[in-house]
């Protein structure tokens, strides 16, 4: 082959490769404007201080490459985005891994689908159906595992990513890790149902604390939205009561608190459970109607010892199983 004709072909390839990586390039949808101007909003925001503005660092302009990227968790035909965090640092990481932001189309806008840090996350299909696996803080799972991973799938009728097993087939959800999380910046008792808003605002309890200015600390229930508990097919509800006030000098830990459940019949939620005190509660996805398992606290390396619960429709009530 002579070096005139190698040289002609090697450039040939480069052409080639230049023009399938450009249009590889072209089909990626870019990235909704509203979302770069969000995340260097966020990013600039971090380093502000209104009383030392100067004392910062450059103003950032451009954001890591690929930190917005198209994914398919809908399957509307629409990008869905996922905004990874992990490169920007300062602020968005930490012991959980790093922000990770899901917006996934309903056809006419986005609904924001989770927001919480994660070490890892992925969009897979499993199945036929995209899967959102996130692999979050060893404190979510009880108890304590390192490889603590929730599993996720869009539910269109709903707007919300419902809970799915992960990829190592575990059904026991043990947590209530939530998508979009439960800071108060995000949690908004008016979108919950009637009954459950009413149980949040009556839970109130002030504690003297000396963590902050005022000396007083608000407490309220902590309510989740869990699977289907009594084959209805309509999500159900978990409210912990707050932890109750202990003196901040005291050695003694925090007593745990008790849980009810609610379950929707009709148009309305009724309470199906109450456990007593320090009792964990877990939701087990293996089986539809899902079935939720109680027991006392379980920690590393200590087996967790549930009974199970099944929906007695005729009592109304969430019963062990004989």
């Amino acid at each position: 082959m002579s070096r005139l004709f190698a040289a002609s072909l090697a450039a040939v390839s480069l052409v080639s490769g230049l023009s399938a990586f450009a249009s590889a390039r072209a089909a990626e949808p870019e990235p909704p404007e509203a979302l770069t101007w969000m995340a260097l909003k966020e990013i600039n925001e971090a380093y502000f201080n209104r009383a030392e503005p100067m004392n910062r660092p450059a103003l950032v302009t451009r954001l890591p490459d690929g930190m917005i990227r198209a994914v398919d968790v809908s399957r509307d035909g629409k990008p869905d985005w996922l905004l990874d965090y992990s490169g920007v640092g300062t602020g968005f990481c930490g012991t959980g891994g790093c922000l990770q932001t899901l917006y996934v189309s309903d056809g006419d806008a986005y609904v924001l689908a989770f927001d919480e840090q994660a070490l890892e996350f992925e969009v897979a299909e499993v199945g036929g159906e995209a899967r959102v696996e996130a692999q979050v803080h060893h404190t979510f799972c009880v108890p304590d595992d390192w490889d603590c991973t929730y599993a996720f799938a869009w539910d269109p009728g709903l707007l919300r990513l419902v809970e799915r097993p992960n990829a190592r087939g575990v059904t026991l959800l043990t947590s209530g890790l939530e998508p979009i999380g439960e800071r108060a910046d995000k949690f908004d008792p008016d979108a919950l149902p009637a009954e459950m808003a009413e149980v949040w605002r009556t839970s109130r309890v002030t504690c003297p604390t000396t963590n902050n200015d005022d000396g007083l600390e608000v407490r309220r229930a902590f309510i989740r939205s869990v699977p289907d508990l009594n084959g209805d097919d309509r999500r159900d509800w978990i409210a912990t009561a707050p932890y109750a006030c202990i003196d901040q000098e005291s050695t003694e830990e925090t007593p745990l608190s008790a849980f009810a459940v609610y379950v929707s019949q009709g148009e309305s939620l009724v309470k199906a459970y109450e456990s007593a005190p320090g009792v964990w509660a877990a939701t087990d996805i293996a089986s539809r109607p899902a079935r939720l398992r109680v027991g006392p606290p379980c920690g590393y390396g200590t087996e967790c010892r549930f009974e199970t619960l099944t929906w007695n429709a005729q009592a109304g009530r969430l019963e062990t199983v004989d």
